[in-house]
């Protein structure tokens, strides 16, 4: 799985915490890019870092069992479609930017205001834990 690390994890979690959320493993929260099956795949890595500002069109959602962070990000769809393009895969339909950040607990995901701050993102990394 091809990665961006959450830096800014903490400040996750505090909204998390605030939001009744339990059971969080910030130190594990990441955006995943593409699916990359062999190696080397043809596109450099991009090392930069990406900064995402504060979000009104942030929703929460369930996917495959979490609770994640969903958000646009032209920069980081563009990046997605990148990757797709030179032979990555993707196990849904559509690409959504999103920080799965916990087990899904059954909670009505209205009632709870979605992250509002910025969200910071280190470089892409091959991630062969997933």
């Amino acid at each position: 799985m091809l990665i961006r690390p959450l830096t800014n994890a903490a400040d996750l979690a505090e909204w998390a915490m605030g939001e009744g959320f339990a059971d969080l493993r910030p130190s594990a929260w990441h955006l995943s890019v593409a699916r990359i099956h062999k190696r080397p795949h043809p596109i450099q890595l991009d090392s930069s870092p990406v900064a995402l500002d504060p979000d009104r069109g942030r929703t929460l959602a369930r996917r495959g069992g979490l609770v994640a962070l969903e958000f646009g990000s032209h920069v980081l769809s563009d990046r997605h479609e990148t990757h797709r393009l030179a032979g990555a895969t993707w196990d849904f339909a559509i690409y959504r930017p999103h920080v799965s950040f916990m087990v899904d607990d059954g909670r009505d995901l209205r009632s709870a205001r979605p992250f509002s701050g910025p969200l910071m993102f280190g470089p892409e990394i091959f991630d062969i834990s997933w």
